[in-house]
């Protein structure tokens, strides 16, 4: 009986200790909860649904696109939130913009963070951008014209303009001109237009200027322009080159020099005579015009002109039949001779003629017994400059 009694005051004893031991311990837990539970939950405000800067030359755009109502501004840090500034939104959906200066040009990573009207504040939003200066004009190249030409000899009067590809940063080119009327005129060239155009009623006595439009990006706020005088080449006589008909070379005709022309008579349906050979190479010339001075006693319609490399093929001609109308033979009357012109410059791509000791063959065929005169036969090689 009395071990009884012991065990259970023992067993009092030992339960009294455990609350002794714990009470400290629930206490300080119950501290720390109530302290959270005052405190309250953390409460942020509204973020930006969306931003982007947009490069500027020492300065940048921020755009932001909101939608909620309960932003009462943005403020944009910048250089680890030592910069900053704010853009007013007032609790109002809406697209907001604002120019910020800053006079270093670099890559810049913005946080925007917003607040409501009790001054809560959000987790910051990121953007990033760049900031371009002097440098960025310095090294911009204008877009490069490969010829500029203005033929009103043998075309119908047109500038054609070769561009070369745009340079990176270019936006699109504007040839500025003069009309025929005086009155000024642009001509837009996009990066994707075709790199040849032709401008009509171009003074060629006001000039021609280029100028490019540049972007650091496509979305950037600031234009910068690279402007450059063009030379404008026209075709201008080089050389007049004389020949000779070589009488060693006439078939199916006679042939009497009478000192100032040449005589040939046909014996067959098909003469011909060839002339000296070129003392120049006329390859890179803009044009090579062949001409001779020609009475005809009759209208040949079948003449034709071959191409000597310096020997002929039959095939290295003209396609199409050439004209000589029928004068009259009267070598004294000025009246009585006609020129005969013919553009070789064709050939030249051709048939690869056109350098030096190349020739031509003149094959005027018609009835037998036809007389024609030949005189004053040359080359003309025009150049563009």
């Amino acid at each position: 009986m009395r071990k009884l009694i012991d065990a259970k005051i023992a067993g009092w004893l030992a339960g009294s200790l455990l609350t002794l031991l714990l009470a400290p311990a629930c206490s300080d837990m119950n501290d720390l909860s109530d302290r959270f539970l005052n405190q309250g939950s953390t409460i942020y405000a509204a973020m930006v649904d969306s931003a982007q800067a947009h490069t500027g030359r020492n300065r940048i755009e921020i755009e932001l696109y909101v939608e909620t109502q309960r932003i009462d501004f943005v403020r944009v840090f910048w250089n680890n939130y030592v910069d900053s500034s704010d853009i007013i939104v007032a609790n109002a959906p809406g697209v907001y913009r604002k120019m910020l200066d800053i006079s270093e040009p670099s890559f810049y990573v913005f946080y925007l963070v917003s607040y409501d009207r009790y001054g809560n504040p959000s987790l910051p939003y990121e953007i990033t951008g760049t900031v371009v200066g002097d440098e960025f004009d310095a090294n911009l190249s204008q877009r490069r014209i490969i010829a500029a030409d203005y033929d009103d000899v043998f075309n119908s009067a047109n500038l054609a303009v070769s561009l070369a590809a745009a340079p990176e940063y270019a936006q699109y080119s504007e040839l500025h001109y003069t009309n025929t009327s005086g009155k000024a005129a642009v001509w837009r060239v996009n990066n994707a237009s075709a790199n040849t155009v032709n401008i009509k009623n171009y003074d060629p006595a006001k000039g021609l200027k280029i100028v490019t439009y540049y972007k650091a990006d496509a979305s950037a706020v600031d234009v910068s322009t690279v402007e450059e005088e063009v030379h404008v080449r026209q075709p201008v006589l080089s050389q007049s080159l004389n020949l000779t008909f070589n009488v060693g070379t006439a078939l199916g005709c006679t042939v009497t020099d009478q000192t100032d022309y040449i005589e040939l008579t046909s014996t067959n349906a098909d003469p011909q005579i060839a002339t000296s050979g070129l003392e120049v190479n006329v390859r890179s010339s803009y044009r090579v015009i062949f001409s001779v001075d020609y009475q005809s006693d009759r209208r040949i319609t079948a003449a034709q002109l071959l191409f000597g490399t310096p020997g002929f093929a039959e095939a290295i001609a003209t396609k199409s039949d050439l004209l000589l109308e029928n004068t009259g033979l009267a070598p004294t009357d000025p009246s009585k001779w006609k020129t005969f012109t013919y553009d070789c410059t064709s050939a030249i791509s051709a048939y690869s003629w056109g350098s030096a000791s190349h020739r031509l063959r003149f094959d005027f065929g018609g009835s037998v017994g036809s007389t024609v005169l030949f005189s004053n036969q040359k080359y003309e090689v025009w150049v563009m400059q």
